[in-house]
């Protein structure tokens, strides 16, 4: 695997003072990888994760622990006040991930309510830089598979499903904060791959092609991909260099949903999909799900997971790029790495993990 301190990765340099960092969401799939690199880079970390938590593949970082819960201001009052004195920076990558459509409401309280909690924590505490985590769903859908849009994008996104809208909500709450003169950057990340996720829906959708469970046709939208390391690196740069106010695309390539399950079969040398449903077909499909769902809720393929794979979710990355100084690894290279690393902690049928 490519080490963290690869092209685009600040270095380390022990004789600058700097203020701890405090990472929300330090347990999830990118929270780990942050975290990892953030210790490397000799930082003084500390995490917040739920009692719940489960903090045993960070055990061997000398990091410290903070229990509290985005829902709970309280408890974020007093995590900042265990700082005391040294007011850290704040990555805030804690969030719920959902597309289940009964998941609204807690979307809204942990994306929306949390980002808004921990916001005026820092704030009240004198907190450093807050960069917020925030995704490329927040920025709409481009118009085709030919079109990208950036950072400036203004598209609506409230047909996108509850992850979308809460996200968008939280990420205008940290623009507002820093538009109101605190020092807030925003990064957002698309699709990400990458080793040493148990739970997310990348790995998901990995096995899911390895077992042959998606039929002959793709869906005919598109994704951007980015592999997590890469956005651990974006979001240390976005902290280091950032522009306050800015918003920072971290994606590193474009795929049709056909050309990345293509590559995901080349990979897994299981036959590749014959081409895209249509899109009025697909629609089709959304709308029988959709009403579905209303008499029994679908719990994998939900309409709101539907409705995405038919957008062109396409974006540019230049500016991060330029101004972040960010160079993301091959998404080839990426995909290769998920999938070995797969096979050999046997997350995929045994036909493929050797």
């Amino acid at each position: 695997m490519q080490a963290l301190q690869a092209a685009g990765a600040p270095r380390s340099n022990s004789s600058v003072s700097r203020p701890p960092v405090l990472l929300s969401g330090a347990t999830g799939f990118l929270g780990r990888s942050l975290a990892r690199l953030l210790v490397g880079q000799g930082y003084e970390l500390h995490g917040l994760a739920r009692e719940r938590s489960d903090r045993s593949r960070l055990e061997d970082l000398p990091l410290r622990w903070h229990v509290g819960d985005l829902t709970d201001e309280g408890a974020l009052e007093r995590v900042l006040s265990e700082l005391g004195s040294r007011a850290p920076q704040v990555i805030h990558s804690g969030a719920a991930i959902s597309y289940h459509s009964d998941d609204g409401p807690l979307q809204e309280a942990v994306n929306v309510g949390g980002t808004r909690a921990l916001l005026r924590c820092a704030r009240r505490h004198g907190a450093g830089r807050f960069v917020f985590i925030s995704s490329v769903v927040t920025l709409g859908a481009a118009p085709d598979a030919g079109s990208s849009l950036d950072e400036d994008a203004s598209a609506g996104v409230a047909h996108m499903g509850d992850y979308a809208r809460t996200k968008r909500a939280a990420e205008e709450l940290a623009l507002g904060a820093a538009a109101s003169g605190q020092d807030v950057v925003v990064v957002n990340p698309g699709a990400i791959y990458g080793p040493h996720s148990w739970e997310s829906n990348t790995t998901r959708f990995v096995q899911a092609i390895a077992g042959r469970e998606l039929g002959p046709l793709a869906p005919p939208g598109s994704i951007s991909v980015v592999g997590v390391e890469d956005v651990a690196r974006g979001t240390l740069l976005a902290l280091q260099r950032g522009r306050s106010g800015r918003r920072y695309v971290l994606t590193s390539e474009n795929l049709t949903h056909r050309e990345l399950m293509c590559q995901v079969a080349a990979q897994l040398g299981v036959r590749a999909p014959r081409g895209s449903l249509p899109a009025p077909l697909w629609s089709a499909v959304v709308l029988a799900v959709g009403a579905r769902d209303r008499l029994r809720r679908c719990r994998e393929a939900t309409p709101q997971v539907l409705s995405l794979l038919g957008r062109h979710l396409r974006f540019d990355n230049a500016r991060a790029r330029v101004e972040l100084g960010w160079t993301p690894e091959g998404f080839g290279q990426v995909l290769e790495e998920t999938v070995a690393w797969m096979r050999s902690e046997g997350l995929l049928p045994s036909a493929f993990s050797e």
